[in-house]
């Protein structure tokens, strides 16, 4: 089966500016003009932790010496992105990895605990850190905060988030056990809410899970991500009246990954393909 390069309307792909900490603002506008060649309308710039927020300084102590944080040019691959016909969206994960995760070391009281009641040990990819409880309102204070300061602060010219829900687990404690979905669902919810309320048009991509799981019900307005190893597609969130977007991701794997990748969204009949 052979796909026509216009079979996906949203076509691009999904990079950690977070954890590339030499490149400046040169460096990504190559990067553009690649994307550009490749024929890409998208790009997911994943950013949390990699930008010098002045209210949760603690939040880029891992990136202290990374270009962003120096120089603070992610606004200009936005507007290099926009002016070559590329739409960016804002990477983070509600309550885990970059950024909070060096938030929550400074303030292990916020930390998330596993089940046998322990606090969650350190780990994940560069930003390591602890898991934060969302049960904790100091917390949901931090998230919201954190956020709205990434987007109205630094990077309006964004045209949205990014949600990307953990794939390596949350919170146990006996308060997040059983809510604590329904805790980053309500979180979606509001900054969503704040965002289009300014920008009506901005893209929200999530997982799909919060359908999955019954929490509520397809919102057309939402983008759903999909994964193979996270995000699997389910017949009642394929109906869902929203665009649809698969992701596969090609570290460590072979170049042909990414057209198999691609042969399952067009048989999946997602609407969008990243990489």
């Amino acid at each position: 089966m052979q796909i026509p390069a216009p079979h996906f309307r949203t076509r691009g792909y999904y990079v950690i500016l977070s954890r590339i900490q030499e490149w400046g603002l040169d460096d990504w506008k190559r990067y553009i003009d690649c994307m550009v060649e490749d024929g890409c309308n998208f790009l997911i710039l994943w950013i949390a932790g990699g930008f010098a927020s002045d209210l949760f300084p603690a939040t880029w102590t891992y990136n202290r010496d990374h270009r962003n944080i120096r120089e603070n040019f992610a606004g200009g691959v936005i507007d290099y992105a926009k002016a070559n016909g590329i739409e960016t969206v804002l990477g983070f994960t509600p309550y885990a990895y970059d950024g909070v995760a060096s938030y929550v070391k400074a303030h292990p009281q916020l930390a998330g605990l596993n089940e046998d009641g322990k606090i969650h040990a350190e780990r994940g990819i560069h930003d390591a850190g602890m898991w934060m409880c969302p049960s904790k309102p100091e917390s949901r204070e931090f998230m919201f905060d954190y956020i709205r300061e990434l987007y109205f602060d630094f990077y309006p010219n964004a045209d949205g988030l990014f949600i990307e829900s953990s794939d390596y687990g949350h919170c146990t404690c006996p308060e997040c056990r059983e809510s604590y979905i329904q805790r980053e669902w309500d979180f979606v919810q509001d900054i969503s809410g704040e965002i289009w309320a300014a920008k009506p048009d901005a893209r929200m991509v999530i997982y799909p899970l919060y359908y999955q799981r019954g929490l509520a019900s397809p919102d057309p307005r939402f983008t759903l991500f999909f994964t193979p190893h996270s995000a699997r597609i389910t017949p009642d969130v394929k109906a869902a009246d929203c665009e649809k977007l698969y992701w596969v991701m090609l570290f460590g794997l072979e170049p042909d990954s990414a057209r198999e990748g691609a042969l399952i969204a067009a048989d999946e009949e997602m609407d969008g393909y990243v990489v």
